[in-house]
């Protein structure tokens, strides 16, 4: 987490089409690297709500789990059951509601759904601000914070507003 900066877009998307879309802002979606980053992420990037995280079923070995920069995943946080692959096309990952302790669920990559996304970056170049807008859960009152940062291929206006 730390390095890190995250955008959180609502607009229903297939985990393949929320994967291309953070890849056109020069961004990857979410990679959790531990439990602490998975509860972050779930309580204050999303609001609670869940997301798509970056992990997918590795199509030549599919008993591994990889994350988009290609690194195995060293800490999971499956759901009971899960992975289940349902109807043999369960290859991507969301991360469920708060309601379900932020718990991970296979699902099939090109189904859309009403599951938000988020876009994280780590790069090197070029100065912008990122907003992040979030739900406080008792306040119910929205809050925003500003993280400044550097990284490649994203300009200002892209990251002002989610959709």
């Amino acid at each position: 987490m730390q390095g890190s900066c995250y955008k959180l877009f609502t607009k229903a998307k297939s985990w393949n089409s929320a994967k291309s879309a953070c890849e056109a802002l020069g961004a990857k979606l979410v990679v959790l690297n531990s439990l602490a980053e998975n509860q972050a992420v779930g309580e204050k990037i999303t609001g609670g709500q869940g997301t798509y995280i970056g992990l997918y079923r590795s199509p030549k070995d599919k008993s591994r789990w990889l994350w988009l920069d290609q690194s195995r995943a060293t800490h999971t946080h499956w759901d009971s059951g899960e992975p289940n692959n349902v109807g043999g096309s369960e290859d991507c990952v969301h991360m469920r509601s708060k309601s379900s302790g932020y718990e991970w669920n296979d699902l099939p990559c090109n189904n859309v759904y009403h599951v938000p996304y988020v876009c994280e970056t780590s790069g090197k170049s070029g100065s912008v601000i990122l907003y992040i807008a979030f739900v406080q859960p008792k306040a119910r009152a929205k809050r925003s914070q500003h993280i400044s940062t550097t990284y490649p291929n994203i300009a200002a206006p892209t990251f002002a507003s989610s959709g």
